[in-house]
């Protein structure tokens, strides 16, 4: 809601703009997403934003409205009247798919969030059904000009070049055939700190990771980015070797925490495995203490999983994390014995690994990013 309308748009990313007061439409804009075509994903998370802080004459498309649509278009609209920006790309949109290596099916290569917006600057990630193949489209980040839509910087969440610190965490050339790590949810902006930050997903495939074998660090990640220029300024990773399509689902938050009288700023990370990350928004430290825990080695053939995880121990995880003999359940009372007598194998197991890890981590700059 911003001068006196609700924006909103639709699963096929029509954008709407209503009177707060009536819920009278004022305007709508259809961007005509071919119904027929084959989408991985229908869905839309919302539109953003932005202002031109030099007025014109005639007022024409001074605020605008972006939208990302599912067949990967970027489109500004006239906050006012819902007409296209005729000055942004071609006349009012940009065709995402332009220098992304897309796949004959161009059905999974979409826009499903809305972009960020910060100094004079649109971000936009993508949605990529990573599950389709090894080789798939990469997870580009771009910001394009919010005034003329011209390409101001990308960023790869999978490293492009030899000399990118996180290269040694792919084994031989496979950042030159893996895709995906994209950012297919919702960014946060510290306009005061010029940072912008962007959940990773898992690369593809996200169930096999045999052919990307490594912590695969930007992966599965919240990176912190330098809104002007798009250099990785810190990155923590939640999952490493991701073989569960464990992506960062959650818009970081962001926060201030007051520690011994001191104001802190800080962003939040929730996993989809229920764990929160509380880490310094400058710099990728955590606030609290995280744990590498050992966990079961792979039995997939050609399958290497990282030895250890990260916990955070504080604030205790949203969902419950472990599994005890008390859960177990059968159809009678010989299936509920054994099933509590394999938990308790398992159990024992992880406890030994758990043991035998805590003095040493072959991740260790997992706690400070």
């Amino acid at each position: 809601m911003i001068d006196g309308m609700v924006f909103l748009s639709t699963p096929y990313n029509r954008v709407i703009a209503l009177d707060p007061q009536t819920g009278r439409e004022r305007w709508r804009y259809d961007p005509n997403i071919d119904r027929t075509r084959l989408l991985a994903i229908v869905t839309s998370r919302g539109v953003s934003t932005w202002l031109d802080p030099v007025p014109r004459a005639d007022g024409v498309c001074r605020r605008r409205i972006f939208v990302g649509t599912v067949d990967a278009r970027l489109i500004a609209v006239d906050a006012a009247t819902g007409t296209p920006c005729a000055s942004f790309g071609r006349n009012g949109q940009i065709d995402l798919t332009e220098g992304i290596d897309v796949s004959d099916e161009r059905c999974c290569y979409q826009v499903t969030s809305p972009p960020a917006v910060v100094g004079g600057l649109v971000v936009v990630g993508s949605a990529i059904g990573d599950n389709r193949a090894a080789d798939l489209e990469r997870g580009v980040v771009r910001a394009y000009d919010a005034q003329s839509g011209a390409l101001r910087w990308s960023w790869d969440p999978i490293p492009t070049r030899e000399s990118d610190p996180a290269r040694a965490t792919w084994a031989g050339d496979s950042w030159r055939r893996t895709g995906a790590a994209n950012v297919w949810s919702v960014m946060s902006v510290d306009a005061e700190r010029g940072l912008i930050f962007v959940p990773t997903s898992s690369p593809s495939p996200d169930f096999y990771g045999g052919q990307r074998l490594g912590a695969n660090v930007y992966a599965n990640s919240v990176v912190a980015l330098r809104a002007a220029t798009g250099e990785v300024v810190w990155h923590f990773q939640v999952v490493h070797h991701d073989l569960w399509d464990y992506d960062v689902p959650a818009q970081p938050v962001l926060v201030n925490l007051t520690r011994n009288g001191q104001s802190i700023p800080a962003v939040v990370v929730a996993t989809k495995m229920g764990h929160l990350y509380v880490l310094h928004r400058e710099t990728g430290v955590s606030l609290f203490p995280v744990e590498e825990r050992a966990v079961p080695r792979s039995t997939v053939p050609g399958e290497q999983a990282w030895p250890t995880q990260p916990f955070p121990l504080r604030p205790r995880p949203l969902v419950p994390s472990r599994l005890t003999v008390d859960d177990a359940w059968g159809a009678d009372a010989s299936e509920r014995d054994a099933c509590r007598a394999r938990i308790a194998r398992v159990s024992q197991r992880a406890s030994s690994r758990r043991r035998a890890s805590r003095a040493r981590s072959p991740f260790p700059d997992t706690a400070g990013g």
